[in-house]
């Protein structure tokens, strides 16, 4: 719950950021590149004893993170600029459909009939959610989506990658692609997409706790997590972002719970705990055999 809460808070402090004449470029630059030193000591004193991964998974991490957490964490932040966090957040987990997609495309692996029904329940959540959008935000709900998408891809790609290398390195790694990544793009984006960084000291800070607290704390927390519980009730767990979600950008950023709003967070939620109880018991038998 910690890590969740620390992830859904990410998107209200690079907001206040926005604040001190910051744009999303110049944030998720100076973010990365935090995380990364903060990870890399992570590293060393938590699994420096760890053997470094081969050339080619190293060359697989920075691919990750150098271009599609890049892309997922740019669109994403650009659209919460024109767009309230709680609902981009609702959005964006339309992702568990698509990774069920992908999945049935590419593994032939056929879902059940109750994970069908709880993805249908979260699509009618996003349906409801974004059925407030107005004309002048239907590019911000673009981009969430393909924030979703190129997400998908990435949770593909990593469940390959990470078998092969422990999590705290696995973590600095991609952390240090997407660094690498946004500061290559910020070389060569067009003027519309010049870095712009804080003005103030105060917008400096904001970036310092996204850099703590809505990237190295929660990943520390979630890989504790499933060290603990476990894959399954983890995913449990953290269906409850989107209310973190929510209820920060009412809280910090002022933003107003709409009946539509409300009822749709609850379909998506609902299903995705629906969803990963469902899971968590088809996996326990199997884990008893």
């Amino acid at each position: 719950m910690m890590s969740s809460a620390g992830f859904a808070l990410a998107p209200a402090l690079a907001i206040k950021a926005y604040e001190s004449d910051a744009n999303p470029l110049g944030v998720m630059c100076v973010r990365f590149t935090m995380a990364s030193i903060g990870l890399a000591i992570l590293r060393y004193l938590l699994a420096r004893h760890h053997p470094w991964p081969t050339l080619r998974s190293f060359i697989e991490m920075f691919f990750l993170g150098g271009f599609l957490i890049t892309f997922t964490s740019l669109s994403y932040f650009i659209a919460i600029d024109t767009i309230d966090t709680g609902l981009a957040i609702v959005i964006f987990y339309l992702n568990p459909v698509f990774v069920l997609i992908a999945t049935w495309a590419i593994y032939k692996r056929k879902p059940s009939r109750s994970t069908v029904i709880a993805l249908c329940a979260t699509l009618f959540g996003v349906f409801i959610s974004v059925g407030q959008i107005g004309r002048s935000d239907t590019k911000a709900f673009l981009l969430v989506v393909a924030s979703s998408l190129t997400f998908t891809v990435y949770l593909l790609l990593m469940s390959r990658t990470l078998a092969k290398i422990d999590l705290v390195t696995a973590s600095m790694l991609l952390n240090s692609g997407a660094a690498l990544g946004y500061w290559l793009f910020a070389l060569v984006a067009p003027a519309s997409l010049s870095v712009a960084f804080p003005d103030d000291a105060r917008g400096w800070w904001f970036i310092v706790a996204l850099a703590l607290f809505g990237t190295i704390f929660p990943i520390t927390c979630s890989f504790e997590g499933i060290k603990r519980v476990g894959p399954s009730m983890v995913s449990i767990i953290t269906t409850v972002e989107p209310i973190f979600s929510i209820a920060i950008g009412i809280a910090v950023l002022g933003e107003s719970m709409t009946i539509n709003r409300a009822i749709g967070a609850a379909f998506v939620v609902g299903a995705l705990i629906a969803l990963g109880i469902t899971k968590s018991r088809t996996e326990a038998p199997a884990a008893h055999q």
